[in-house]
């Protein structure tokens, strides 16, 4: 029955939806261009890694990997 088979999909994928949705809300995915605007008070710079560390930077899209699904699992 394809409504039923709509729907079950529907419910798989509900809950890790709302938490991208979630996510994209408190840590927008252009979070790390407006850190760094923040960070150099709007001024430019010349290496991102002035302003924010690798390890930060790869925290950040490590978390947004693993919320998305796209994290590698070992």
């Amino acid at each position: 029955n394809p409504q039923e088979a709509l729907k079950a999909y529907e419910n798989l994928r509900l809950a890790p939806t709302a938490k991208v949705v979630e996510t994209n809300r408190s840590v927008p995915p252009d979070f790390i261009i407006m850190k760094a605007d923040e960070l150099s008070g709007g001024k430019p710079f010349r290496h991102i890694d002035d302003l924010i560390s690798q390890d930060e930077l790869r925290q950040i899209s490590d978390h947004y990997k693993t919320v998305a699904g796209f994290a590698l699992t070992k």
